[in-house]
């Protein structure tokens, strides 16, 4: 079903990016922590280069894409579904009869391992679940066409088409239910199977604010608390005897780039830091070569920049311990 711009209130529903995230198949951030957090505690990611990327560069792709196909396209349409009012998001474009619709994303090489063979459906998992996500909200539609275009590469965009698959339209609308339910309306967070490298970030995500008062620690608290003093006392020590030997080594080596025995090497050489790259100065000059009025682009970056969210820090005191 359409809806009308009005609807679109972020964090009242569940969109394709967070049918991906529940799914476990969004490769990118903290997964369903990141949803829940959005909604229950109206956490926004601020603006990042890959996001203003396609701001940018995503409109001119798909005029691309209708002039290549020869179809008038509607875009940016946004989707409510009918029976579920907490599932909706848009549609990047639909075409004329809503049989068809589109997805364009851009990326870089970096992340060219998600995408599979192109003129199949093996395009990243993520964007297969959000084309299946939209396709159940819009019975008309038959397939999704998914548009990637890596703005580092030689090659033309890579192009995908799904089939609407009505068994994993059928498991998606259940899981995301399921989430909003056990997840969303008490306010649970999502923790469980959560990878322990993970778990900091998702932790992080899903309690960012402090609104209890202190507690009495129990046994697991205590132990858990001492690991980490412990943890950290190693790490320092470790960390101040690599430096010490560090400093011996650079002071024999002195001018000398490096040394090496039967048994290992060590080098003190001379490397390029690197190039850094000036997003918001690419971004307006790519505004002005596509004609966008330098006031336009002011808005948009004014619109897309967003005040430094809090961060809980944790810090661990053991009497006796530093």
């Amino acid at each position: 079903m359409r809806a009308n711009r009005e609807n679109r209130v972020r964090g009242s529903y569940l969109g394709g990016h967070d049918a991906a995230r529940i799914a476990g198949a969004f490769p990118y951030g903290a997964g369903a922590a990141d949803t829940y957090a959005h909604i229950v505690h109206g956490t926004r990611a601020p603006m990042n280069p890959a996001m203003l990327r396609g701001l940018l560069f995503e409109p001119g792709f798909a005029a691309w894409v209708e002039e290549q196909r020869g179809v008038k396209q509607e875009r940016d349409v946004f989707l409510r579904d009918d029976e579920v009012p907490f599932f909706a998001g848009s549609v990047d474009a639909l075409e004329v009869g809503d049989r068809v619709m589109h997805e364009f994303t851009t990326t870089t090489t970096r992340s060219a391992h998600l995408w599979g063979v192109p003129g199949t459906d093996d395009c990243a998992r993520h964007k297969w679940i959000q084309a299946q996500w939209y396709m159940g909200m819009l019975p008309s539609l038959e397939e999704a066409h998914v548009w990637c275009f890596m703005v580092d590469g030689n090659e033309e965009p890579l192009h995908y088409v799904v089939p609407r698959n009505e068994v994993a339209i059928g498991e998606l609308r259940d899981l995301c239910e399921r989430f909003w339910l056990e997840h969303i309306l008490p306010r649970v967070p999502p923790l469980a199977g959560v990878a322990d490298g993970d778990a900091n970030e998702a932790l992080e995500r899903c309690y960012p604010h402090a609104t209890g008062p202190v507690i009495d620690a129990d046994a697991e608290l205590i132990a858990a608390a001492e690991q980490y003093a412990v943890a950290r006392g190693a790490m320092k020590e470790h960390e101040e005897a690599k430096d010490t030997a560090g400093a011996r080594i650079k002071a024999i080596l002195g001018e000398h780039e490096g040394a090496r025995w039967s048994g290992g090497s060590v080098s003190w050489k001379e490397r390029s830091i690197g190039q850094k790259v000036n997003w918001e100065q690419v971004a307006h000059e790519v505004a002005l070569k596509a004609g966008v009025a330098g006031e336009v682009f002011s808005g948009i970056v004014r619109e897309q920049t967003f005040g430094a969210r809090s961060v809980r820090a944790l810090r661990v005191s053991i009497k006796g311990q530093r």
